[in-house]
C-alpha cells in the first residue's frame, strides 16, 4: 500500500477514537463511546488499526491529535501516545484544536440550514462550558472562552448551529443531534489540511491546550 498516511487520535472529549486516514480520506476508524477508556484502549486500538490494513508505524506521515481544550486526562494520554510515535522527528505531530474539530465536523449541517455562524460548547467543569465561534466556513471569529450557560444565552443569536456533545439547552438555536459526536476522522480530515499548510510541532515541545490549570482530584479516605 503506497499512500500519505496520516493517523489521528481523539482523547479530548468522552470517546477514544483513532482513525486512519490516506490524505483526508478515513480509511479505517476505531471508536469506543465509554468515557476514560483511553488510557487501556488508545494504544491497542492504534494498532489493531495498523494491522488490519498491513501497515506499520514507521509508514506513517504525520500523527494528527486533539490538542484541546478537554478532558485534562484524555488530552495527556492522547499527547503522550503522539509524542512517542513522533519523538525521532520522522513522523509530524500535528496539533488540531478540539473547538475547531467539532465545528469541521458540522460545517455542511450549518450551510444546509444557512446558520450564519457556528458555535462550539464543551463541558469543562460544574456548569462551565468551554465556547467558540466559527464561521460556515470553519474559521475561528472568537478565542476560546469560559462562560456559564445563562452567560451563554446572552450571545447566542437565532440563527446560530449549536454543537455540542454536552447537554446543552438553548431552545431557540439549530442544534446538532449530540449522537453525532466528534471522532478521529474529523481530527485527521481537518488535522490533514493543516498538515499540507506545515502546522507541526516539536514532539519534546508539545503541550495541549487545557485553557485551565490542572488541579488533581485527592480521593477522599
Amino acid at each position: 500500500m503506497n499512500g500519505n498516511y496520516i493517523l489521528a487520535l481523539e482523547t479530548a472529549t468522552n470517546v477514544c477514537s483513532v482513525c486512519l486516514a490516506n490524505g483526508d480520506f478515513p480509511l479505517v476508524e476505531h471508536t469506543i463511546y465509554i468515557p476514560n477508556s483511553a488510557d487501556q484502549m488508545l494504544a491497542q486500538i492504534a494498532k489493531r488499526i495498523l494491522d488490519d490494513v498491513h501497515l506499520t508505524f514507521d509508514r506513517l506521515f504525520a500523527v494528527a491529535v486533539s490538542s484541546g481544550p478537554g478532558s485534562f486526562t484524555g488530552l495527556r494520554i492522547g499527547a503522550a501516545f503522539a509524542k512517542g510515535l513522533c519523538f525521532d522527528g520522522k513522523i509530524k505531530l500535528v496539533p488540531v484544536p478540539t473547538l475547531s474539530a467539532m465545528a469541521y465536523a458540522c460545517l455542511e449541517l450549518a450551510q444546509v440550514v444557512d446558520a450564519e455562524r457556528i458555535v462550539v460548547v464543551l463541558h469543562s467543569h460544574k456548569d462551565i462550558y468551554y465556547f467558540q465561534f466559527f464561521d460556515t466556513e470553519g474559521n475561528e471569529t472568537t478565542q476560546v472562552n469560559l462562560c456559564t450557560i445563562d452567560e451563554l444565552r446572552e450571545v447566542v443569536k437565532d440563527n446560530d448551529f449549536l454543537y455540542s456533545p454536552s447537554s446543552v439547552d438553548i431552545q431557540r438555536v439549530k442544534k446538532l443531534d449530540k449522537t453525532n459526536l466528534l471522532t478521529a476522522k474529523h481530527i485527521a480530515q481537518l488535522g490533514w489540511k493543516l498538515f499540507t499548510v506545515g502546522t507541526t510541532v516539536d514532539p519534546a515541545e508539545f503541550v495541549p491546550s487545557y485553557h485551565q490549570q490542572f488541579t488533581p482530584k485527592l480521593k477522599r479516605k
